[in-house]
């Protein structure tokens, strides 16, 4: 959810602002762990602060972009089911 959109940026600016900069920017969250790692090069250190601020503090979590997200971990969901099923088979 934090990648899509914060602060000023909508989910197409958020992600256009990443490629702009060659930014690489990934986000991990189970029971145990929350991680997010954000690579950038040295000239846009201040940006990339800049953005992990806005992602943290004013996340864009409208009901569009929740309902998207849910829609996207139930395919995952099924896919792992299916993969599994496959396996056992």
């Amino acid at each position: 959810m934090l990648c899509r959109g914060a602060g000023p940026w909508d989910r197409q600016q958020f992600a256009w602002e990443c490629d702009l900069r060659g930014a690489a920017l990934q986000v991990v969250a189970s029971r145990d762990l929350f991680l997010i790692e954000l690579s950038v090069l040295p000239d846009d250190l201040s940006w990339g602060i800049g953005l992990l601020s806005e992602m943290l503090l004013r996340p864009h979590l409208s009901d569009h972009e929740v309902a998207l997200a849910a829609a996207e971990q139930r395919e995952q969901n099924a896919a792992r089911q299916d993969e599994q099923r496959t396996a056992l088979a």
